[in-house]
């Protein structure tokens, strides 16, 4: 027989060669040592292949299905909507009673508040200053949309382009950034004065950083000021905010001020909206006009001048010479009624130590009643004997798991945390005390600008809800880790998150110990919430 051929030795070695035929071949490999050695090296060969192809199904990675939102999770999320407005319109009905009238424009449960609030803004973004924030928030928008696509190029051909491509796409980010807004003024002197002259008028809002600022002149817009020392004597169209060791104010201001300082000197001949004033001294003169409300505050106050409605004031020492259009409430220790007060509705003094230390002089005319409510001693009591604790413990519980089913149902990876070992721990408490510090920093500093006041005030937002959501996801990953532990089935994620927030709850109201429990469940939870965005907006890297 002569020698068989390639094929059917290749094909004898695969055991793919017809009986008959695979006899033959056999008998003639008895008589043939060249072909035996062939067949030896081409079955090696097979095996070889064969143990290169196997396939282990364990080392595969099988994503988790995540379904598109269905009509029961839409269900879900607009009955939390109406619970959490039934709760606001509840709280409303408990708190808004006890607010004292002179705090009446503070109440966000207020539905009236509201009401106006959305008119005045309203009619302000119908008019100029709509135009200039709808310019503002279209150039943030168009820098954001253009730095996100940069981003994700620069994400796509990461494993191509390093260094040089990263800074050519920040730079054209940056050169992408809107100027700021024209109805802007900016100032800024660290070791001078800032000065706005008697003669000059400033048609924007003016933004002044110095050492001392002095405005003598007019300003159509806002003010916003900060020095060591600060005097406003011109005119100002809008709201002054004001900061200092020393801040003086003088002229007239249409709008709101709010103002802070050592020592805080008010003798605006008008101010058309509400003053809020704090400093150690306070001092409304008599030259003042408030035309609404006044909240001070300081080691001492004294009032004089007119005051249209209602004021409220707290300090150590107050004294009271103005001319008040409604009532006055005050938390003192001392308070004196000068000759020439004149107060329209009623006198609220509370906090003293002795009924004689409210003086009434003579001449002071007082409209309403004059009531005094001497400080109650503080009862130190232990809050784990009190029914209150461990009811908003129970309510605070109940909130976090309405919440805590609507976020795992919307977003069911959250329902599956990796956190098996102690690299875990470590690594979430690292991103999450990263999170914690950096990102208020990071969206004050955007602030520092008009067009990224947006960008910065959604960070502040979500950095909020960052913090409120961090118990959930610690509890969950608790609950999982307890439930799957004692039990043999695996639970519903309601179940899960039911556990672990009862145990959350538990370690975080301990005596002594319980505000580091506390801190430590806030910044792995927020760790673990920034892995978690991170690893969703990162796409698999294949090596080619």
């Amino acid at each position: 027989m002569n020698c068989p051929t390639e094929l059917s030795m290749v094909m004898h070695a695969d055991g793919a060669l017809p009986a008959h035929e695979a006899a033959q071949l056999e008998m003639h490999l008895s008589d043939c040592a060249q072909c035996s050695a062939r067949l030896a090296g081409l079955v090696g060969e097979v095996q070889v292949l064969r143990a290169a192809l196997v396939y282990d199904p364990a080392t595969a990675v099988v994503r988790e299905f995540v379904p598109p939102p269905s009509t029961v999770r839409v269900a879900i999320v607009a009955g939390a909507l109406l619970l959490g407005a039934a709760l606001l319109s509840t709280l409303r009905g408990l708190f808004s009673p006890s607010l004292p009238e002179a705090l009446g424009w503070f109440n966000p449960l207020d539905t009236g508040g509201i009401v106006k609030l959305v008119i005045r803004a309203g009619a302000f973004l119908l008019g100029d200053g709509g135009a200039v924030i709808a310019a503002s928030l279209l150039g943030t928008a168009l820098t954001g949309i253009a730095v996100i696509a940069l981003v994700g190029v620069v994400v796509a051909l990461r494993g191509r382009i390093r260094g040089p491509f990263v800074m050519l796409s920040l730079v054209c980010a940056l050169a992408l950034q809107a100027a700021p807004s024209h109805a802007l003024e900016l100032r800024h002197n660290d070791n001078g004065s800032v000065l706005v002259a008697a003669d000059e008028t400033v048609d924007d809002t003016l933004i002044a950083v110095g050492d001392t600022i002095e405005v003598n002149g007019n300003v159509t817009g806002d003010v916003i000021a900060f020095g060591r020392r600060v005097v406003i004597r011109g005119d100002v169209g809008g709201v002054v905010i004001a900061g200092g060791e020393t801040v003086t104010l003088d002229g007239a201001i249409d709008g709101t001020v709010i103002a802070g300082a050592e020592t805080l000197d008010v003798s605006a001949r008008r101010i058309g909206h509400n003053l809020f004033g704090a400093g150690e001294t306070v001092t409304v003169r008599d030259s003042a006009n408030i035309e609404q409300n006044a909240v001070v505050g300081g080691e001492k106050v004294s009032l004089a001048g007119h005051i249209g409605r209602d004021v409220f004031a707290g300090a150590s020492e107050i004294e009271v010479a103005s001319t008040i259009g409604h009532s006055l409430m005050a938390y003192t220790q001392r308070m004196t009624l000068l000759a020439a007060a004149r107060i329209a509705g009623d006198v609220h003094a509370r906090g003293l130590e002795k009924k004689d230390h409210v003086v009434v002089s003579p001449g002071a005319v007082i409209g309403g009643e004059l009531v005094v409510e001497l400080a109650q001693p503080r009862v130190e009591t232990n809050r784990y004997l009190t029914w209150q604790f461990y009811a908003w413990q129970l309510l605070w519980m109940v909130a976090a798991f309405i919440v805590g089913l609507v976020l795992l149902a919307a977003v069911p990876a959250l329902r599956r945390v990796p956190f098996d070992e102690t690299g875990d721990a470590l690594r979430s408490s690292a991103f999450g005390v990263i999170a914690l510090v950096a990102t208020p920093i990071i969206a004050l500093l955007v602030c520092a600008t008009v067009v990224g006041i947006p960008l910065g005030v959604i960070a502040l937002l979500l950095w909020g809800i960052g913090i409120y959501l961090a118990k959930v996801i610690v509890a969950q990953v608790v609950g999982t880790h307890v439930v799957e532990t004692l039990g043999e089935r695996r639970e519903h994620f309601a179940v899960r998150l039911a556990v672990g927030l009862f145990i959350v709850t538990l370690a975080t109201s301990l005596p002594f110990i319980g505000g580091i429990f506390t801190f430590l469940v806030t910044i792995v939870g927020l760790g673990l919430l920034v892995l978690v965005i991170r690893d969703a907006m990162q796409e698999p890297a294949y090596d080619e």
